[in-house]
């Protein structure tokens, strides 16, 4: 079976094989043209409605046997979706029509962050979702990338007052080349550092 594993960068995924256990990395474009042209059947997360594959359909894809109780108890309760895999992070989902506040501290699902986990994270009508992060777990260098669409709804938020300074940085640096303008009421942290942050970049 071949299925969506993970992100890699903001152009690639990862897709396994577990007649031979091998992960290998394409371009979306790759993927999409063996899945589309040469109909090449791979495990996915989400299956488009017309039967074409698009960028959007590329989310990984959450082997049932390493589902966690958390993330079990998450979807079950709010309709939320954690993917991991070998107990990293590979995703966040929350469905259109969420109406309600929920706050998810990601080290609940996992020891580690994948690329642009909040990739396919959708807008939502009405409701909060607040993220934690922490120094429990570690955090690649495109975790939070691709993130416009969370950046300009209001209704998503991330708080980083649990993270090191340099943890910190790294994350605001993330979300800055997203989207420098709106980064900041996205963003719960200690009011300190908070406008030194914004001090600084909006200063670049």
């Amino acid at each position: 079976m071949l299925f969506v594993s993970r992100r890699s960068g903001t152009s690639g995924i990862c897709v396994y094989d577990t007649d031979d256990n091998t992960e290998e990395r394409v371009e979306f474009w790759e993927l999409l043209e063996m899945i589309n042209e040469y109909k090449l059947e791979v495990q996915l997360s989400k299956y488009p409605a017309d039967g074409m594959f698009v960028v959007g359909s590329l989310i990984p894809y959450q082997v049932p046997s390493e589902t966690s109780p958390a993330a079990l108890k998450l979807r079950m309760m709010y309709g939320i979706e954690v993917t991991t895999f070998r107990g990293s992070i590979t995703g966040v989902r929350v469905p259109w029509e969420f109406d309600k506040n929920v706050t998810i501290r990601l080290s609940d699902y996992g020891n580690s962050c994948e690329d642009c986990i909040m990739w396919g994270f959708r807008s939502v009508d009405g409701g909060k979702v607040t993220v934690i992060l922490d120094d429990k777990i570690t955090y690649s260098k495109h975790t939070l990338s691709e993130q416009a669409e969370v950046l300009s709804d209001r209704s998503y938020v991330y708080d980083f007052r649990e993270l090191s300074d340099n943890t910190a940085l790294e994350l605001y640096n993330q979300l800055y080349a997203v989207d420098s303008s709106r980064i900041f009421r996205s963003i719960i942290d200690h009011e300190e550092r908070l406008a030194l942050m914004e001090l600084s970049m909006c200063g670049r």
